[in-house]
């Protein structure tokens, strides 16, 4: 029978928070853990039953989403999205982007000017 999961709640000195930790193993058997900073000793008992509860559900892709950056996002994006289709004998094999070049490009622009931002997109819009 596998170890409860339990996590614990700490005030940490040298940063003087209070902070949630949870440790567990994912379906790859390594062994995860998870460390938020919390208000108080109350909130993060909240937010443990809710991180644990979370696993329980939906497995831990929800944890890994969590913290999830925009750059990371792209990365994604970039290599599940913007690939060439494939062709065999004039007949399309893979499935891809069409017009794959372009995009590729003004996909690069974007991230490179840091379209984070609604100011930063409108900025994008205007320079294309």
């Amino acid at each position: 029978m596998p170890k409860q999961r339990t996590g614990y709640v700490y005030y940490d000195k040298k940063r003087k928070t209070w902070t949630a930790r949870l440790k567990y193993k994912d379906e790859l058997g390594r062994t995860r853990n998870i460390r938020r900073q919390v208000g108080n000793k109350s909130e993060g008992s909240i937010l443990l039953k809710k991180l644990l509860n979370d696993i329980d559900q939906h497995s831990s892709t929800i944890i890994d989403g969590a913290k999830l950056t925009f750059t990371k996002l792209a990365d994604i994006y970039r290599d599940e999205k913007l690939i060439e289709p494939v062709y065999e004998d004039g007949v399309r094999v893979a499935s891809g982007c069409e017009r794959c070049g372009p995009k590729a490009v003004q996909f690069t622009r974007f991230i490179e000017i840091g379209c984070a931002y609604p100011t930063n997109a409108a900025f994008f819009e205007r320079s294309r």
